[in-house]
């Protein structure tokens, strides 16, 4: 079961390519509306290295953050890897405060892309979500879900400067995306549908919930 959201593997014919299943109920605030959310462009996660590759290059998503977080107000809000920075449900609370989310969707060799967990987040706490893609190449995330509809694709800090700069004043707008996204999240990628296909997948009876320790 591949959960990256990657179709471009060996296996994917025969196999399952999944998206990652996160609990919606550590979203519960994904409902709030946009007019009353405090963050108007925040990311939630690890925003990597500033140390330069070999060819004096450096990669990932550093260099974008810090444009996006100098030229345009982005707040980051880093995840529970080290020790005293709170929790992921502080991670999800963060989310639910935040209109517009940008997602950088390279895998760690930075090579190919990836449907990111943080597209799935995006999704539950209602976000906006700004897909970044490369010259030529849009990230599987359209494969999923549909661009321009759901979300909303980016290539240059200046283009995401630009869509966070016109719906600054639109929370309705943004809140549309946030909705629809998070619809079709709710809809076809929870644990329940997940873990039903995976159980499909070996012959087995999906269940119909999932239950919590509390049971």
């Amino acid at each position: 079961v591949a959960i990256d959201g990657n179709r471009d593997w060996p296996y994917h014919d025969t196999c399952l390519t999944l998206l990652t299943p996160i609990d919606p109920e550590r979203f519960s605030a994904g409902v709030r509306p946009h007019d009353e959310r405090d963050i108007l462009f925040g990311f939630a996660g690890n925003i990597g290295g500033n140390a330069p590759d070999k060819t004096g290059v450096v990669q990932g998503r550093r260099p974008f953050i810090d444009q996006l977080m100098r030229r345009c107000g982005l707040q980051y809000r880093d995840r529970d890897r080290h020790v005293g920075i709170g929790t992921y449900q502080d991670v999800c609370d963060f989310m639910c405060r935040t209109r517009i989310t940008p997602n950088f969707p390279e895998t760690g060799s930075f090579r190919r892309m990836h449907v990111k967990g943080r597209v799935v987040e995006a999704g539950l706490a209602g976000n906006l979500l700004l897909e970044k893609k490369k010259l030529g190449s849009s990230s599987p995330t359209e494969n999923w879900f549909e661009r321009g509809v759901d979300y909303l694709e980016w290539q240059e800090v200046e283009e995401a400067m630009e869509i966070v700069k016109k719906l600054k004043e639109s929370p309705q707008v943004t809140q549309e995306y946030g909705e629809r996204l998070r619809a079709k999240v709710l809809a076809e990628h929870t644990p329940l549908h997940f873990w039903g296909k995976v159980l499909n997948k070996v012959g087995l009876k999906a269940p119909e919930r999932l239950c919590h320790k509390e049971c």
